[in-house]
């Protein structure tokens, strides 16, 4: 009903207006609400009282600096695995009333902690009841055309669950992995080991299809899927499969084009094992790249790091890839139970590392496990009960044998991200200390308000946070973990928004091809369309084509239940797609932002309806609210002599990445670089064309007192030093200029504030607010 009236609305529209481009003055916050987990579990994501925001700057040695116009990776969820064993002890432990109280504990907003993404596999795990034992979906020997493929096991306790699930959570991706294929694929015909004959690739590839119909047919859409979990893995007594990369290129090469060809845009994710091994997934995103362009990784060896390392390469090559963190259990080996701090501690400071490293997911192992103690040697069930399956792995929750439920650390340490960082959401800058410190990851969410978690792993401690030219105080006891919540725009959070009726195909404009369909005044049931008006195709292949040379683009949506799913495309980089399903229909929502792009280029972001939709949605409308323009941002590191270039003249310094950084690196320089100088009359200028420029440094004890002006005009003293040290701080903000070409100025003075330890002036960015052409 409401997708026939809204095409019945957008049929009686005109499209006429021209709408406001100014840049956009922001919006400072009032207060941030405050939900705190302490280990002496007297706060157990208790809401506290509130904290307010004040204009001013920080004095304080651990400042947490939090800036919304720099964005990293989309965020898809956090969650863990309903698998079998998982299932079972759940469904078949527990009365009807307490699952339903489980389940709202764990994927309720309201009432629970929102877990919005699940890793499920395709048949047994080393968590599979003993009595169910191993299996896949098609253990007849030789059934080649799967005739005797069922989900039937799954059909027991996964699917009754992950039912109540997706009803509880609509916003709830779930994922498919295998730990086996059907062991006569095999070339050893056992389900530990051995690898995938090449001869059933073919009929491999139409399992995972028989999987997402079967799957379907319950109502449960799969998102993505991995072709093997930990392929490197071919331990013996749970099901395992060793999958050299070059054979899981080859397979990825089948199953890519046999997905499309059933009519499947579901994502192909390769890996999904630990941070060592980095070559591996390095070698099948580069051979298998028309159809995969996401790596899955997790925790059991190496450092976070890695999902770095992989994704700057590519990114360094001109290409971009997606980083998903898949599984990381916790257990007895981290420390003996019960012990809250540690295993709170551990789990926290991992979803930050992980996603401070380009994970759009957190996934733990289990959701659910129960707890044996046999005379203090605490291990879990259910399990296969061989040696290789984990028998010391801790569940979200602990299942407890009168049909209660007791929630883990892990539960709270998740809890601190997904009730309050949403699907859709956008990590951004924070910068961050080290383990005996504060650490922080900071979002985005699609309607605006920013979510900052923090964890203290020392002793109670005051932290600033630092948001534009506002600043909050709060104090975190010793060893706990915090979100904050705030609404507003940075007092730097500049924007030039253009609505969705702007059309054309110049910058600032948005191109429209195919059968979109355009209204205004046409804010159906006040769900706040920007400006009352909105843009909407069904019809797969049409495209929205936005150009522009700005410092990036954010574009905003009506989300809602009759929304289907789009692919966003920067240049000619990868297709990401965005699902606009929601629960609950919602006008001006931010759905895709591009992040930094190269400055003085012309840049496209092309929109597709791919006429596909999960199947909780009633429809594959795809929206388009408005787009917000950024102003054009000029690292440091982008040097010469022309315009939107650094030109710099005397003894400057310049380092990128860690390697090169040193310890100043984990705190937040803007593209992981920054260039100095401590030289008495060295300077840096930038010429630029535009209304406004604001540059941005790098602060701390060893900096000293800068001269910076515009045109030769007014000079302003700016001091680099803080008591903190951080990145992507901004010290100097000149608007108001006459439009044309500009210059601005930096000049090392060598002096400094008696309090700093040196004279170094640190030079991380430039935003531009540059000229409409």
């Amino acid at each position: 009903m409401w997708f026939k009236l809204f095409l019945l609305l957008c049929a009686l529209c005109c499209v006429q207006s021209q709408w406001e481009r100014d840049w956009v003055e922001p919006s400072p916050p009032s207060i941030a609400n405050v939900w705190l987990t302490t280990v002496d579990q007297q706060n157990l994501l208790a809401e506290q009282q509130p904290i307010n925001f004040n204009n001013g700057t920080s004095s304080n040695k651990v400042t947490i600096v939090v800036d919304e116009t720099t964005t990293y990776q989309q965020i898809d969820g956090f969650g863990a695995s309903f698998v079998q064993g998982s299932a079972a002890i759940s469904h078949q432990t527990m009365s009807s009333s307490q699952l339903d109280q489980l389940i709202s504990s764990l994927f309720s907003y309201e009432n629970g902690i929102g877990i919005s993404f699940l890793r499920q596999s395709l048949g047994a795990t080393d968590i599979t009841q003993p009595s169910v034992g191993e299996y896949t979906y098609d253990d007849v020997s030789g059934d080649t055309s799967l005739q005797h493929f069922s989900i039937a096991i799954d059909l027991q306790d996964i699917i009754p669950v992950l039912k109540l699930v997706a009803s509880m959570n609509p916003r709830a991706k779930f994922m498919g992995t295998p730990w086996s294929p059907p062991i006569w694929m095999k070339n050893n015909d056992y389900y530990s080991a051995g690898t995938l004959e090449s001869q059933y690739y073919a009929t491999y590839a139409q399992y995972f299809i028989d999987f997402l119909k079967a799957y379907e047919a319950q109502g449960i859409y799969i998102y993505a899927l991995t072709p093997q979990n930990e392929p490197l893995n071919s331990n013996t007594g749970m099901p395992t499969m060793d999958f050299p990369d070059n054979d899981e290129a080859d397979f990825i090469n089948v199953l890519g084009p046999a997905l499309q060809s059933a009519g499947y845009i579901t994502k192909i994710l390769c890996w999904d094992h630990n941070w060592d091994v980095p070559d591996y997934p390095t070698y099948v995103l580069q051979n298998a790249k028309q159809w995969t362009y996401s790596a899955a990784w997790h925790g059991y060896a190496g450092n976070a790091t890695s999902q770095t390392d992989v994704h700057d390469a590519f990114v360094a090559a001109g290409e971009d890839i997606e980083t998903y963190f898949t599984e990381h259990s916790g257990g007895t080996w981290e420390a003996p139970p019960p012990n809250f701090d540690a295993y709170f501690g551990i789990t926290i400071k991992d979803v930050i590392t992980t996603s401070r490293n380009w994970a759009k997911t957190y996934v733990r192992w289990a959701m659910a496990m129960q707890e044996v103690d046999s005379n203090g040697d605490v291990t879990y069930i259910p399990n296969l009960g061989t040696g290789a399956s984990c028998q010391t792995c801790r569940g979200i929750v602990n299942v407890n044998k009168d049909g209660s439920f007791t929630p883990n650390p892990d539960y709270y340490a998740i809890g601190q991200f997904s009730k309050f960082v949403l699907p859709n959401s956008y990590r951004i800058f924070s910068n961050s200390y080290d383990a005996q410190s504060v650490e922080s990851a900071a979002y985005i969410n699609p309607d605006g308000t920013k979510s900052l978690i923090l964890y203290n792993g020392g002793n109670t401690v005051t932290v600033d946070v630092v948001y534009g030219n506002a600043v909050a105080t709060y104090t975190m006891p010793a060893h706990s973990g915090a979100t904050l919540v705030w609404n507003g725009t940075q007092s730097n959070g500049y924007k030039k928004t253009i609505d969705d009726v702007v059309e054309g195909s110049n910058e600032f404009e948005i191109d429209f091809s195919g059968s979109w369909q355009h209204c205004t005044n046409c804010d159906y049931n006040n769900e706040g369309y920007y400006n009352q008006s909105v843009s909407s195709s069904t019809n797969g292949g049409d495209k929205a084509t936005i150009t522009f040379q700005s410092g990036g683009i954010r574009v905003y949506a009506v989300i809602g239940s009759g929304q289907g799913i789009a692919t966003f495309q920067l240049d000619n980089g990868i297709a990401h797609q965005v699902d606009l399903y929601d629960p609950v229909n919602q006008g001006n929502m931010m759905i895709y932002a591009t992040g930094p792009v190269s400055p003085g280029q012309t840049h496209t972001v092309t929109i597709t309806v791919t006429g596909q939709k999960r199947l909780t949605s009633s429809s594959n409308l795809v929206t388009i609210d408005r787009v917000d323009f950024l102003p054009l941002a000029v690292d440091d590191s982008v040097k010469g002599s022309s315009s939107l270039q650094w030109n710099y003249n005397g003894n400057w310094g310049h380092c990128t990445g860690s390697a090169t950084c040193g310890n100043y690196f984990q705190n937040g320089f803007w593209l992981e670089s920054n260039s100095w100088s401590d030289n008495s009359g060295d300077t840096a200028s930038l010429q630029f064309t535009g209304t406004g420029v604001l540059l941005y440094g790098v602060v701390g004890p060893p900096h000293g007192i800068a001269e910076v002006s515009v045109d030769g005009g007014n000079t302003q003293q700016v001091d680099f030093y803080r008591p903190y040290s951080t990145g992507n701080v901004l010290l100097y903000e000149m608007t108001g200029l006459s439009s044309g070409q500009h210059t601005l100025t930096v000049k090392v003075t060598g002096n400094q504030n008696p309090s700093a330890s040196s004279n170094f002036v640190n030079i991380d960015r430039a935003d531009v607010l540059q000229d409409e052409n």
